[in-house]
């Protein structure tokens, strides 16, 4: 605690998410800035940051925080554009992420009808065979670019199956969800990601409508039929609802898991104990999948705006303002974790708040955690070690998913003697 005490003494630099590669490794600055003030503001990015994990906890739960992004990434438009956009301001205050209560109640409890603990291992079987088909092309090729080879394609094909999207839609899908990611991870946005983002969105509400129509007409056990068919007290999803929740499940059903694929190998190739130590103790996967989701999260920021005027930590919070909670920061924070800079596979006190607690808690994280500890058991199986290729890693530039663009990696195949 001293340590805490005596780095708090130092002004922070202001935080500008903006310039490229703030993701490479925000930790120095994020640290600073947790240690000298537990509610800062930030000049260049005009919001607050809040980084202590008692205080990114309490602000997750907090109803005076609103989940509902669209009002102010949106609000400064001109009406024209506005217009323009339509589609984008309809649809994205549909996505439940970005609801707050009661309309967040309402739509969560229809939505959890579609992940049920028999849907869920409903999926182990399926799960596992596209792991083994993925890491038999890795096995042959030897060499890859791990994002689109592997990561981008185990929770696609995963979520996809759970819809009901034929894999022949693949690259449509791809192409959807990157631009829709780009725009809502994006500081600030741009006509561009503006205009990819409609596109995606008008295109992947005409594929899911044609899905929709089938179900109804032949329903079939995936969660678009759950979804369509789910009722609470006589309450379901219209359409506009039905899309709005594929959209989103699309999205942050493996935008979340990509990076924490290509963010996860990244450690074990750093952290060869701890690839060791998980190919030698298969059977504490589920506690080095927390791990590493605390160590190197992919969730950097959520991101609420002030519903009302309120005093935090001595700060006036205004209403309008905009307050990022940084997860990632809170991940690492030393009034909560021992030594949390290392990577500790026999760590206890994890509680990380990877998924974020309180109502947004993440619906598909059980999903996540599956795919998570059947490719890196997978991974550390079949491989005796892996080396990064890239002279710089290619990391993205979003406040929201902090994940590597590109990742190039050379798979090393077991020795006979092991």
């Amino acid at each position: 605690m001293n340590e805490v005490l005596a780095r708090a003494e130092v002004m922070p630099p202001d935080m500008d998410l903006k310039v490229p590669r703030a993701n490479a490794n925000p930790w120095p600055k994020l640290k600073a800035v947790q240690d000298a003030d537990p509610v800062f503001w930030s000049d260049c990015q005009q919001a607050w940051f809040i980084s202590r994990h008692e205080d990114v906890k309490a602000g997750f739960m907090d109803r005076r925080l609103s989940a509902d992004r669209v009002t102010f990434l949106f609000g400064a438009l001109p009406e024209e554009l506005k217009k323009k956009y339509e589609p984008i301001l309809f649809y994205f205050p549909q996505w439940v992420v970005l609801m707050d209560a009661p309309r967040h109640t309402r739509v969560r409890k229809l939505l959890l009808k579609g992940f049920t603990k028999p849907i869920i291992d409903g999926l182990a079987d399926f799960t596992q065979g596209i792991v083994d088909e993925l890491l038999d092309e890795v096995e042959v090729s030897g060499t890859v670019e791990f994002i689109t080879e592997y990561a981008f394609k185990l929770p696609a094909y995963v979520i996809m199956h759970m819809l009901g999207v034929p894999r022949h839609m693949y690259d449509e899908f791809k192409g959807w969800s990157l631009d829709m990611a780009r725009l809502v991870g994006a500081p600030e946005p741009t006509l561009e990601l503006l205009d990819q983002t409609l596109r995606a969105v008008n295109d992947m509400n005409a594929a899911i409508s044609k899905l929709i129509a089938e179900r109804r007409a032949e329903p079939k056990e995936d969660l678009l039929t759950a979804l369509i068919h789910a009722v609470d007290e006589g309450d379901t999803l219209n359409e506009d609802e039905l899309l709005a929740s594929c959209q989103v499940l699309m999205l942050a059903g493996h935008e979340t898991t990509i990076n924490m694929l290509g963010n996860g190998l990244l450690e074990l190739i750093r952290h060869r104990a701890q690839w060791e130590q998980l190919r030698d103790n298969p059977e504490i996967v589920r506690t080095a999948i927390e791990e590493l989701l605390r160590y190197n999260n992919v969730v950097g920021s959520l991101v609420r705006e002030a519903l009302e005027d309120f005093e935090w930590h001595g700060k006036q919070i205004k209403k309008g303002d905009v307050v990022y909670l940084m997860a990632y920061a809170a991940n690492r924070d030393l009034r909560v974790y021992e030594d949390p800079d290392t990577l500790n596979f026999d760590r206890k006190n994890q509680f990380p708040l990877s998924f974020g607690p309180g109502i947004h808690f993440c619906l598909g994280n059980q999903l996540a955690r599956m795919e998570l500890e059947k490719s890196f058991a997978g991974i550390v199986k079949r491989f005796e070690r892996a080396e990064i290729l890239d002279d710089e890693l290619d990391w993205n530039n979003s406040i929201v998913l902090r994940g590597m663009n590109s990742f190039n990696v050379k798979f090393h195949p077991k020795t006979e003697n092991r």
